[in-house]
């Protein structure tokens, strides 16, 4: 999914140790609460029960949302997962979040445990590590980017991992112009799907939506403009055999400061020179 953290295991990633890159995980991650621009969801029904037995994979989503504060570059993500079979167990045992500390801070606000009534908070400093994955070191490509995992004790089948963080910095090469593609449908269940995007008045944001997405609610807030979409009991995408690689059968919306082509050919020539 989109801007969600993944579920991962270490196997192959390089723990960073030296005590140079020791005192850049200090200065990249913290913990604290959601920061106050954060409305919190109303969805408070965390019934596992909803989904069946036999719901094809691992886990299935509740709830995730995404709420993004345009001005101060911030994007907080929230997601409850059940843990459906016994198979789950093994592949959502850690919670693994990608950040580039060229340029993004992360704050990692919580990481529960649900069982029936019961939450146990699993966020605490000794169960984060940092670590270092380099996807593309066979085409000699070194990025920078690292992860934060944080690892689960005690998960069992039916339970509700419910895991909340912050990530602030958007990529400087759009040079202060906010884009991106949002999927509104995936490969498991979903519940609850929520996006929810604020910003200056004076800034405009242009909304296109693919393959039936849903419109979003537009509001005002405080003198600042409210983007929401909201959308529930989403099914599991099933991916038909053979379709090309390009073509994205998924519900989907698009945001944009670009109006036009032209503005990002415009945007996109300045990192090429003309040879004059």
């Amino acid at each position: 999914m989109k801007w969600v953290s993944s579920i991962v295991a270490l196997v192959g990633f390089c723990v960073l140790s030296s005590p140079a890159l020791g005192a850049q995980e200090a200065s990249t991650w913290n913990i604290a609460p959601p920061p106050g621009w954060v409305v919190p969801s109303t969805v408070t029904n965390f019934n596992n029960n909803r989904f069946s037995a036999t719901t094809s994979g691992s886990h299935a989503y509740l709830l995730f949302e995404e709420q993004a504060q345009i001005e101060s570059q911030d994007r907080y993500f929230h997601s409850s997962k059940v843990i459906l079979n016994a198979s789950g167990l093994q592949e959502e045992s850690s919670l693994s979040t990608d950040f580039d500390p060229s340029y993004q801070h992360l704050t990692l606000h919580s990481a529960r445990i649900r069982r029936g009534t019961n939450r146990v908070e699993q966020l605490k400093p000794s169960r984060v590590k940092v670590v270092q994955r380099e996807r593309d070191l066979d085409r000699n490509v070194y990025d920078g980017s690292l992860s934060a995992v944080i690892f689960l004790e005690d998960v069992r089948v039916g339970d509700i991992i419910d895991y909340e963080y912050t990530i602030h910095g958007f990529n400087p090469i759009h040079k202060g112009r906010h884009a991106g593609i949002y999927n509104l449908q995936w490969g498991v269940p979903v519940a609850m799907q929520r996006y929810r995007m604020f910003f200056a008045k004076d800034r405009k944001l242009y909304v296109r939506q693919h393959n039936g997405a849903a419109e979003p609610r537009r509001s005002e807030v405080n003198g600042t403009n409210e983007l929401v979409w909201e959308v529930a009991d989403i099914p599991a995408m099933q991916w038909e055999d053979s379709v090309p690689r390009w073509f994205d059968p998924r519900p989907r919306f698009e945001v944009s400061e670009y109006q036009t082509w032209h503005e990002v050919a415009v945007w996109a020539s300045s990192f090429y020179s003309t040879g004059q």
